[in-house]
Formats: C-alpha cells, sequence, structure tokens
C-alpha cells in the first residue's frame, strides 16, 4: 500500500484580514518559524513593522504587530529571512522613497514577544535598497543581492550576525547591465553557493542568471548567463531551488502593459556553470504573470501563488517537474475579489498545509491557509486497484487506516 499527498485537491481556507491599515501589505515579506507560527516584516506608513502569526488548523491568529523601525520608509522594500524559529533577518529599504540605501536588522522571539535589534544601514549609496533578496546562508550568514544606484546595476553582500549585531562584508557588484538588479531572485543551493535570476536592461528585459560562491564575507561571480533572448520576459521573477544542482524559475512573458502571461524554465547548474532548459508557457491567461511567487512542494512538485487577468484575482498554480521538464499544470483561483494579488508571499508549514500573504485593494494585509488532501493510498485486490483516503495524516509509503469507496469520507 503507498501513501501520498494529493497535491492536485487544493482546499481553499477563509481568506482573513490580518491589518485593518491600509498599505499594510506593502512589501510583506513572510517566513516560517515553526509548522504553526509565522513571522511577516510588513509596511504600515512607509515604516516596517513585524507581526506574528499562530496557525490552528486553517484558522490564523494575530498575536502580535509592532514597529522596528523608526527610519522613514523602512517598511517600502522589504526581504525577511528565518535564521532560527526565534530569529529573523530582515533587510529593508531606508531613508528616500525614490533613492534610498540599504539597511538590515535582527529581530528575536520569545513566545508571543518580538524584540528588534538595533537597524543598521549596510550601504550609504542611493538606490541599494530599491531593490533585494536575502536569503540565509546558515544561522548567523545572510545573502543580500539588491540593485545600486540609479543605474539599478546588480550588487551583492554578505553579512554575518552574532545575537542581533549585523558585521556586513564587502559589497560586491555583480552585473554591469544597466537594471540588472532591479527584479531579482535569490536562492541557496548551499552555504556557500548561491543562484540568482535577475533581468537585463529595461529596453529588452531579458531574462538573465548567475551563480555565486561564498568564501566567508567574500563573493566570488560566475558567468552572467542568457536564459531567455525575449523581450520582456522578466519584469517579474520568483525562483526556488529544487535541488542543489537544479532550479525552477517562474518568470513573466510579454509586456508588462498589455500580455504578462505566466511561464517557467529549469536551469541545472554544474560548478557554477548554468544549463537551462525549455521555456514553458503555464498560464495562457493575460495577467497570469503579473505578480508571482513560488515556493517547492516537493523536488517534483511547485506551487505558484500567482496573479490572475487584469483584474490581478489571487491564483495559484501546482506544476510537476521531471528533470529539466514542466508538466501536470494544476490552476485554481482563491479569491474572486479583484487586486488580491498583491504585496503576495506564499509558505510551506506542512507537506499538507501552505500559508499565503496578500493584499487586498487598499493593500489592507490578508492571509489565507491552502490545504491539501494529507493522504491518499491504492489498494491492490485481486481484481482491480481501488483509491482510499487515509484517516490520518502519514508520509509517502507509510501504512495508514483508509476510507474505503464505500465508506462516508469527511474532507
Amino acid at each position: 500500500m503507498k501513501c501520498f499527498t494529493d497535491y492536485s485537491n487544493i482546499n481553499v481556507g477563509e481568506d482573513t484580514e490580518l491589518s485593518n491599515q491600509e498599505h499594510s501589505s506593502t512589501g510583506a515579506s513572510a517566513v516560517k518559524l515553526n509548522d504553526n507560527t509565522v513571522f511577516i516584516a510588513h509596511g504600515i506608513n512607509n515604516y516596517l513593522y513585524g507581526m506574528l502569526c499562530t496557525i490552528s488548523a486553517t484558522d490564523i491568529t494575530v498575536v502580535t504587530d509592532i514597529q522596528l523601525s523608526t527610519v522613514s520608509y523602512s517598511g517600502w522594500t522589504i526581504s525577511a529571512v528565518a535564521l532560527s524559529e526565534n530569529k529573523v533577518f530582515i533587510a529593508h529599504s531606508c531613508d528616500d522613497f525614490l533613492d534610498g540605501c540599504l539597511g538590515a536588522i535582527v529581530c528575536t522571539i520569545n513566545g508571543t514577544e518580538i524584540t528588534a535589534g538595533s537597524d543598521t544601514k549596510l550601504s550609504t549609496t542611493s538606490y541599494t535598497g530599491g531593490k533585494m533578496s536575502a536569503i540565509a546562508l546558515s544561522e548567523n550568514k545572510v545573502f543580500i543581492a539588491h540593485s545600486y544606484n540609479s543605474n539599478n546595476y546588480l550588487y551583492a553582500i554578505v553579512c554575518n550576525i552574532s545575537g542581533t549585531t549585523i558585521t556586513k562584508g564587502t559589497d560586491t557588484q555583480l552585473s554591469s547591465s544597466v537594471d540588472s538588479g532591479y527584479e531579482i531572485s535569490a536562492i541557496a543551493l548551499s552555504e556557500s553557493k548561491v543562484f540568482i535570476a535577475h533581468r537585463s536592461n529595461t529596453t529588452n528585459c531579458y531574462l538573465y542568471a548567475i551563480v555565486c560562491t561564498i568564501s566567508d564575507k567574500t563573493i566570488t561571480k560566475g558567468t552572467d548567463t542568457l536564459l531567455s533572448a525575449v523581450t520582456s520576459t522578466a519584469h517579474t521573477i520568483s525562483a526556488v531551488a529544487l535541488e542543489e544542482n537544479r532550479v525552477f524559475i517562474a518568470h513573466n512573458y510579454g509586456n508588462k502593459t498589455s500580455d504578462y502571461f505566466l511561464y517557467g524554465i529549469v536551469c541545472t547548474i554544474s560548478g557554477a556553470t548554468i544549463t537551462k532548459g525549455t521555456d514553458t508557457q503555464i498560464s495562457s491567461v493575460v495577467g497570469s504573470g503579473w505578480t508571482i511567487r513560488v515556493t517547492k512542494l516537493t523536488e517534483s512538485k511547485i506551487f505558484i501563488v500567482h496573479s490572475s487577468s487584469n483584474s490581478h484575482y489571487l491564483h495559484s498554480t501546482i506544476c510537476t517537474i521531471n528533470e529539466m521538464t514542466i508538466t501536470d499544470i494544476t490552476q485554481k483561483q482563491l479569491s474572486t475579489v479583484a487586486n488580491t494579488a498583491q504585496g503576495i508571499s506564499a509558505l510551506v508549514l506542512t507537506k499538507d498545509k501552505l500559508f499565503i500573504v496578500h493584499g487586498s485593494s487598499n493593500y489592507i494585509l490578508h492571509a489565507i491557509i491552502n490545504t491539501f488532501i494529507k493522504c491518499v493510498c491504492l489498494l491492490s485486490t485481486s481484481t482491480d486497484d481501488i483509491y482510499g483516503i487515509s484517516k490520518d495524516n502519514g508520509a509517502e509509503g507509510d501504512t495508514v487506516d483508509v476510507y474505503r469507496p464505500y465508506e462516508e469520507v469527511a474532507v
């Protein structure tokens, strides 16, 4: 008897308002602390806030929401990562709406309390806080890919963390292409290797990627690699590691003022060399690539939360990855309310539960829980195979009691 999670059957929970403040979903970046606790860094009145939420089944409860920084525009652009179950690192913008610099802060969580460390400027150069993507390499080391000066070059910096003290390394240029740092998605392949998907210049907006290796706080860049020579394929990017040498990148296809279809591509990595697969259309719905966040369910299943239509409905798509091929695309609309696909962030809490942060038409912070049927089992009989649904949670390969087809099934 083989047990497996049915990822094709998505149950959408109740959409929960987390804050009644307008623009509270600005820059929202959520991280998992444990199976039942989520930390959300977000903005209110352009200041950086931190929210703690607990999850019971599909119910979401806001435990606390406090201001973390008094620096102006610290809540405009945000990228948060969990260092441990009780510590979070937040890279953020600061000082100015248009040409702010890069800042960072470490927060500790003790029960229901959030304590913010000192807000630290990582750069005083203008526009270094315009766009950013932070990733944890270990519990005491973070890598941040970010924009740099008015040309929005792609740069990166490594920071060490001791307690709540941040020690920065040397800011390193990764690309000399104008606007190469304007759209960024960085992922860790290991503690010493990072993959960064990004765009080229604004005119062509080609999809590129680069691999960097890290030794202490020193960054060594590989060759910047063209993944798509089609114009306007990198206005929106979200990448995830499938394993140490293979990544999936979801991105838009088409000009942001018209099409914005959702596409995906798988790449393999050998050393610092990137080999691209076939760019594959995932959705033919106009506007499906306007906003995108991707996360991994398993090494062969990825979950994409994204926009749908020019009304920007909140939508989800699950894809199967077989080596470098994208197949078995299952799509589901998560909200019928317009503009709910703003400020999105998605987390896997358990193998059968997802936490999705998003905004409303007024950028009010919301969240929703998606669940899957926990376990479906294939039962062999003497004449045929019969599917049943497990009575209890189980991992793949577990032997569990099941509801047979002639039994009443409560799902």
